[in-house]
């Protein structure tokens, strides 16, 4: 009985069709870890699910767990020459979504396997193969049948089961590890064998191994890391642009004779000799993709930003995924707080079209985000707690904060300004 169960599960996928029941899933779709390029639009892996916008149609279609999606917190995005999207998550889950069927398979080869961290760092794919660079190697899958063809957990001398963080494929494989970089050694095809790699654990002169991207350019392996450029021309490991030697550089990408380099706050171009800056961003960058009719996009905490642009692009929907608290008010309009310690984002509500969000930012009155408790009272108006600072009304969009200052209320006894209003109802006199 053993093996049988361990046959199921070795091959074991799951297939849904797109909206499968009468469920809805609303998430925080902002946060965007990965972006990949079609023709007219792009597919994004975000910590609220997956999502797809059509330049053409200016319109946004959602994937999460209402979908058929098994993995949520997503990590990493890519298109197979099939127009398969694959996404990867935190928890080792690959989803597949067929956009002509609708359907999503699930792999959960990764995700059931004994290894301790499973994350899906980067998805690649070439030809009919898609490579999965993960917490603990490289997987490759075949992106018609959905088998797994073989896992790399040893590259040369590094220590097994390292994280690779991404790869790079040309007529050779390359892997950008925690621990440094991967090289395939020319005319070996026995990857498994950890001598069939030529490892660097060691780049340019005080910049850092942690490696999160490789690419060629001008016939040199430029490596990015948590700590500047490195160069390789076959001989020495140098410093490429000491502009960055104290930046993390979080991803690199070749088109034509240019580099294009991103850092947490940045994205630059280098040709011919000059680093030209092409955007500086309030919200930290995580990666890039390219898009043949809008340029470069960029993943971000604020969503997908198409930089010719300047312009972040995401789903409507809450202002995080936090809802510590929630009520109905009488006209059936759905208002949740978000959090304390300052991961609270406001107040949200949802009116079953469009989500409205209540912030510091865009009512002062407020003070701060960390709002904790929310309550409707019958004759429509909404009372929320916050997480120090009183409590708030909110009548349409008149917004008036009760704190220790313009009440009797006080705090507690540590510190009598520190309030906290942790829950409201109304007494047989309203």
């Amino acid at each position: 009985m053993k093996t049988i169960v361990s046959l199921l599960l070795l091959f074991a996928t799951f297939s849904f069709p797109q909206q499968f029941t009468n469920w809805r899933n609303y998430t925080d779709m902002k946060d965007v870890k990965s972006v990949s390029s079609s023709a007219n639009s792009f597919w994004a892996a975000s910590t609220g699910g997956g999502f797809n916008f059509n330049f053409i149609q200016n319109s946004f279609l959602r994937l999460n767990k209402a979908d058929g999606l098994t993995g949520i917190e997503l990590t990493s995005v890519t298109i197979d020459k099939y127009g398969k999207v694959w996404l990867g998550s935190n928890a080792g889950v690959i989803d597949i979504y067929n956009p002509e069927t609708g359907y999503v398979k699930s792999l959960l080869d990764i995700a059931n396997s004994d290894k301790t961290s499973k994350r899906i760092n980067y998805l690649y794919a070439e030809g009919d193969t898609i490579y999965a660079a993960t917490d603990f190697g490289i997987s490759l899958i075949n992106a018609s049948s959905l088998v797994f063809i073989d896992t790399y957990f040893k590259f040369g001398t590094l220590q097994s089961n390292i994280k690779v963080n991404s790869i790079t494929k040309t007529n050779l494989l390359y892997a950008a590890t925690e621990f440094g970089i991967a090289v395939q050694k020319p005319g070996t095809t026995n990857l498994s064998a950890p001598e069939s790699w030529d490892v660097y654990s060691e780049l340019a002169p005080g910049l850092s191994v942690n490696s999160t991207k490789i690419v060629l350019f001008e016939d040199k392996i430029v490596v990015a890391s948590t700590r500047g450029i490195s160069v390789f021309d076959g001989n020495i490991w140098e410093v490429f642009l000491a502009d960055f030697n104290t930046s993390n550089v979080a991803d690199l990408y070749v088109k034509n004779d240019s580099l294009f380099i991103l850092t947490d706050f940045s994205v630059h171009s280098y040709s011919a000799g000059n680093l030209v800056l092409l955007f500086n961003s309030a919200v930290k960058l995580i990666s890039f993709a390219y898009s043949e009719s809008k340029g470069l996009l960029a993943a971000s905490a604020s969503g997908v930003l198409i930089i010719n642009e300047g312009k972040y692009y995401f789903p409507d929907g809450p202002a995080a995924n936090q809802f510590p608290n929630m009520t109905i008010d009488p006209n059936g309009g759905f208002w949740s707080a978000s959090g304390i310690n300052n991961a609270g984002k406001g107040v949200y509500r949802f009116d079953g079209e469009t989500w409205k969000i209540y912030n510091a930012q865009t009512y002062p009155v407020m003070l701060q985000n960390d709002y904790f408790s929310i309550y409707a009272a019958p004759d429509n108006t909404i009372y929320s707690g916050n997480w120090g600072q009183g409590f708030i009304r909110i009548r349409g969009d008149e917004i008036v904060r009760f704190d220790v200052n313009n009440t009797d209320m006080v705090g507690y006894t540590g510190n009598t300004n520190f309030l906290l209003i942790g829950g409201f109802d109304l007494d047989s006199k309203n």
